[in-house]
């Protein structure tokens, strides 16, 4: 007979069969590595409730494990005293929960369980009666507890903060003295002098990237970011594009059960956090298919302070780049490349700048190829050439060519009536960024007044994704506001879906600036800019309701239900 089970159910087997259960032979052998092939040892981790919760998607855990540790240490009186701390985290979040929704929960509780024949409330019988009291609308899906697993999306909120509750707050605590990977007591040591909080209250750090003060604790925070410790993210990164410069970086640090466990977890890497990272990013790179991919490994050595890696991978990237087939991911590596350029502090003699306009080259020559005259606007691609674009503010080696080189793609993409609209649109907002003249405005209204309208919406996207700022100030608005006016029902519903993707590039504040312009230029009168930016509802919706009103309105005509012209009313 074979038994699976926890090592916690191993002796209480071993006392039930009596000392000869165990077999002649005694214990099994247990086989042990080559030391000169693997690396093995054994860790105590502190874990929590959370985490033994099988609602956390914990798989062998139990569902709600407070509640019975309630059942453990108050018998009969852990369902009432579990639904009041259900009712107490509600209010603590800030939701209203009346004494009689609370009484109701109670008596509905009791009532499921009488009915179901339990001599006490279960658990499945409190979370139902709190469900059927504070709820008052339908389920998107079923209780969470009616099936097994972690939550469903689109469980109710007031039911994730219920389980929550029932999940409980214990966590549990190693010994002092308790063995543990020289990894942990590295990090902890490297966070303490470089004044790197790890604390289990959330703390904020903005850092600027050209502060040389700030140079060491964002290679730390880098440095565990990398190695994916839990509870170390990257808010914001610095962003210096035309327009936007932004050069702190905001990040957040908490130390969680996940932290530590992450911390043992991640000391196969090494004993240091230095070596840590360093192998971490090393086993990334030996996986990484594609220029996106090594630029990518590239970006994360150098902000980890490993400087020293930078030729061997500016090498990889340039042999890499040579064969990428594909704009976007060439795109993609320009950019990272041209933030990294821009932003640290880079070793002398280094690479990157002969690098970036290697890529600059071969992204153009892509670009050069790519058609549908009708294709959708696909963001990676014109975030590459806003990638591009932006490159060229750089001090790059041959700078003067590479300018060159890219007003002679861009105008000919520009013209070329075979390319994607969004693109021919984001060619005229580098164009028209890269020199502003009152040719790039003049092209700009030839542009929106020939191209098709259901392609308009496309080509004006990718306009705004690269110039947006520069066709606010212009009237370019205008030429687009007549173009709009002179289309039927027809071609405005046709067209209204990619509009609206090509205006959600202007942020909310100057949104609000468009409809003011706009009722100003049509002497609207008692209107409100609200009126224009705040919908009913979604506008795709509409569109479809009045296309399915039109066939409605052509069948009834064919077979003579209505009159020309009642259709109108």
């Amino acid at each position: 007979m074979l038994v699976v089970c926890g090592g916690f159910h191993k002796p209480a087997l071993h006392a039930l069969v009596g000392a000869a259960g165990a077999g002649a032979d005694g214990e099994p052998t247990v086989p042990v590595p080559d030391t000169a092939a693997a690396r093995t040892g054994s860790y105590l981790v502190p874990f929590s409730f959370a985490r033994l919760d099988s609602f956390t998607g914990y798989a062998a855990g139990m569902p709600s494990p407070a509640f019975y540790e309630e059942v453990w240490t108050h018998g009969d009186a852990a369902a009432e005293r579990m639904l009041w701390r259900a009712v107490a985290r509600l209010r603590a979040r800030g939701q209203r929960v009346s004494t009689a929704d609370a009484i109701a929960a109670s008596e509905l509780a009791q009532g499921l369980a009488q009915l179901r024949g339990h001599r006490v409330p279960t658990r499945c019988d409190v979370l139902d009666g709190l469900a059927g009291a504070l709820i008052k609308e339908a389920l998107r899906v079923p209780p969470p507890w009616s099936q097994r697993g972690p939550l469903p999306a689109g469980t109710d909120p007031y039911l994730v903060e219920v389980l929550r509750a029932f999940s409980g707050e214990q966590r549990g605590a190693l010994a002092a003295g308790t063995p543990r990977p020289p990894l942990v007591d590295d990090i902890e040591r490297v966070c303490r002098e470089v004044s790197v909080p790890l604390d289990p209250e959330q703390k904020a750090l903005t850092l600027d990237v050209y502060d040389r003060e700030a140079v060491e604790r964002r290679t730390v925070l880098y440095r565990l970011l990398w190695l994916e410790l839990p509870g170390v993210e990257l808010v914001t990164t610095a962003d210096l594009r035309r327009g936007r410069t932004r050069t702190t970086e905001a990040w957040r640090t908490r130390r969680t059960d996940e932290t530590t466990v992450a911390m043992i977890e991640r000391a196969v890497y090494g004993a240091t956090l230095e070596a840590a990272a360093l192998a971490r990013i090393d086993e990334q790179l030996r996986m990484a298919d594609g220029v996106a991919a090594i630029v990518t490994s590239m970006e994360r050595a150098l902000r980890a302070g490993f400087h020293h890696l930078v030729d061997g991978l500016c090498a990889a990237a340039a042999t890499a780049v040579a064969h990428e087939p594909l704009f976007a991911n060439v795109g993609e590596a320009v950019h990272r490349l041209a933030t990294l350029q821009a932003t640290e502090a880079l070793p002398a003699g280094h690479g990157l700048g002969a690098l970036l306009g290697t890529m600059i080259e071969r992204g153009l020559f892509l670009l050069e190829g790519l058609e549908g005259a009708t294709a959708p606007l696909d963001r990676p691609t014109i975030a590459g050439i806003a990638s591009i674009r932006g490159a060229l503010d750089l001090d790059l080696p041959d700078l003067e060519f590479l300018v060159a080189q890219s007003v002679g793609v861009w105008t000919r993409r520009l013209a070329a009536e075979r390319a994607p609209p969004a693109v021919r649109g984001a060619c005229l907002g580098a164009l028209w960024t890269l020199a502003p003249a009152p040719d790039h405005v003049a092209t700009a209204h030839a542009v929106i007044r020939g191209v098709p309208s259901p392609l308009l919406g496309e080509m004006l996207g990718g306009l705004f994704a690269l110039a947006r700022e520069a066709a606010r100030e212009s009237d370019l608005i205008d030429v687009v506001d007549v173009r709009l006016g002179a289309l039927d029902d027809a071609e405005f519903l046709v067209t209204l879906p990619s509009l609206r993707r090509a205006f959600a590039y202007f942020p909310p504040s100057e949104r609000r600036e468009l409809a003011r312009h706009l009722l100003s230029r049509r002497d609207a009168g008692t209107a409100e800019v609200q009126d224009l930016l705040t919908p009913v509802v979604e506008p795709e919706l509409v569109a479809g309701v009045r296309q399915l009103e039109e066939r409605w309105f052509a069948t009834a005509l064919r077979y003579g239900l209505i009159a020309v012209g009642e259709e109108a009313s």
